[in-house]
């Protein structure tokens, strides 16, 4: 291997090293599998940060990366940045659910769990978008949740429908010149039209 050190005063100090290591016996031509290991030191202390195997797997924080690329961690796995204040974290939680995390959140703000599920963070909202033009369906998850259907010719009309949290559910076009008419279709099957 490569040993990488650092001098204090008269001393030098272990600053990390790359092993190449056998996976198997090296016995026979079919048994001579290799990997490189890459150390750093921390606290004085060597440890394998990232190792490439012998099929060119990569693993950071794991020996055995079983794809292209493992990255193994307790915390967020992979951060992508677009500069030091806008980014998103990607990681896996120990219920195998896989969480997205966007700038300032200190939640995950979308969740994909085992059975397939996408949970997203109360407060969100979720826009169904034509290529380059506005939004024509939205989901808003704030207090009452509620969705938007909205109208081609002008955003300011829409469709919305909505459950409190009586348990009524209401019906409502939205005319962005005028009042709205709606639908309130209640707990115990009343229906309330209001006038418009």
């Amino acid at each position: 291997g490569i040993t990488f050190s650092h001098p204090w005063l008269t001393t030098f100090y272990s600053a990390g090293k790359i092993v190449a290591g056998k996976e198997q016996a090296y016995s026979i031509a079919s048994l001579r599998d290799s990997f490189l290991a890459f150390y750093t030191a921390e606290n004085a202390s060597d440890s394998e940060r990232l190792r490439i195997t012998s099929n060119g797997n990569v693993g950071i924080g794991v020996t055995d990366p079983a794809s292209p690329l493992e990255i193994f961690s307790t915390s967020s796995q992979l951060k992508i940045s677009y500069d030091a204040s806008n980014y998103a974290d990607i990681s896996v939680a120990d219920d195998g659910h896989l969480e997205l995390a966007t700038t300032g959140g200190s939640n995950s703000d979308i969740t994909l769990d085992s059975a397939g599920n996408i949970l997203i963070e109360p407060g969100r909202y979720i826009d169904f978008q034509l290529s380059g033009g506005g939004v024509k369906f939205e989901f808003d998850l704030n207090a009452d949740p509620i969705l938007d259907i909205k109208s081609d010719a002008d955003s300011g009309d829409y469709l919305r429908f909505q459950v409190n949290a009586a348990g009524a559910s209401t019906i409502s076009t939205v005319d962005n010149s005028d009042a709205a008419a709606h639908l309130t279709l209640d707990v115990d099957g009343d229906i309330t039209l209001d006038p418009h």
